[in-house]
């Protein structure tokens, strides 16, 4: 689940983004004229940088998603529930990751959940 780094990265890019383009708009209006150009480079490659890397975290954040509801409609029609370690193995992702998704997708789901031993919990569907 990279995309969350990619994610969380692009909104430090875009801050930066935004301190260039104050920093322009306080050299257009004050005595600083010599910045200008500086400024304006700074505000440019980083707001690129920052709709870069917001386009590259979505777009994986889609195909994780794709790949995740994959995994589960394959567990409901093979097994009849969710299985939290097999959807991680299923999916690619560590167990903590896998739980961190289906706990906030039962509760959108109105699934049930059972905790089983050993960090593992299983789903249902109600």
């Amino acid at each position: 689940m990279n995309y969350r780094i990619i994610l969380i990265s692009s909104g430090l890019l875009g801050m930066f983004a935004v301190y260039g383009a104050i920093m322009l708009m306080g050299a257009v209006v004050g005595e600083s004229e010599d910045t200008i150009t500086g400024n304006l480079i700074m505000t440019v490659i980083f707001t690129f940088l920052t709709l870069t890397a917001i386009y590259v975290g979505l777009s994986q954040r889609k195909r994780a998603h794709k790949l995740f509801s994959g995994v589960i409609d394959k567990e409901f029609s093979e097994h009849g529930y969710l299985d939290a370690v097999r959807f991680s193995q299923g999916a690619g992702i560590s167990l903590d990751d896998a739980r961190d998704f289906l706990d906030s997708r039962y509760l959108a789901e109105k699934w049930s959940r059972i905790e089983l031993p050993a960090y593992n919990a299983e789903y249902r569907k109600s």
